[in-house]
């Protein structure tokens, strides 16, 4: 009953609120010295089609709530209007916030087939032996 939970939830899990719903790939568990790094190489990457056989990459959005090192300080950011500042009924206000989005070319080597519980527990695992 667990499992058929895990691998079709009922509703989406969420970060603060329901609309912001948490989007592949994402560092799971323990703590890392280099997170981005943890994401881009080792994170098992479930997609909706596996990749080309002749690819080794395969390209990912990425959403960042401040600006990647990787990429020039230039690159355009957007802004979102979805911070909350006043919870009031008939006064609701919220802050802009900057994000970026990238498109990173991760390795075709992370691709896990459905259901990717499996490969995100070998991933667990992983971590708890180091």
């Amino acid at each position: 009953m667990i499992i058929h939970r895990l691998e079709q939830p009922a509703f989406a899990p969420y970060l603060g609120r329901r609309a912001c719903i948490p989007d592949e790939p994402l560092v799971l568990r323990g703590l890392h010295p280099n997170p981005v790094n943890e994401l881009l190489t080792r994170v098992p990457l479930s997609l909706p089609a596996p990749p080309r056989p002749e690819r080794d990459t395969v390209p990912v959005d990425f959403i960042w709530e401040h600006s990647p090192e990787h990429v020039p300080a230039a690159n355009v950011h957007r802004e979102l209007a979805d911070a909350p500042a006043n919870f009031t009924p008939n006064r609701r206000l919220h802050h802009t916030r900057r994000i970026w989005r990238t498109t990173e070319q991760l390795p075709t080597t992370l691709y896990t087939a459905q259901p990717t519980i499996n490969a995100l527990a070998a991933y667990i695992q992983q971590d708890t032996h180091r």
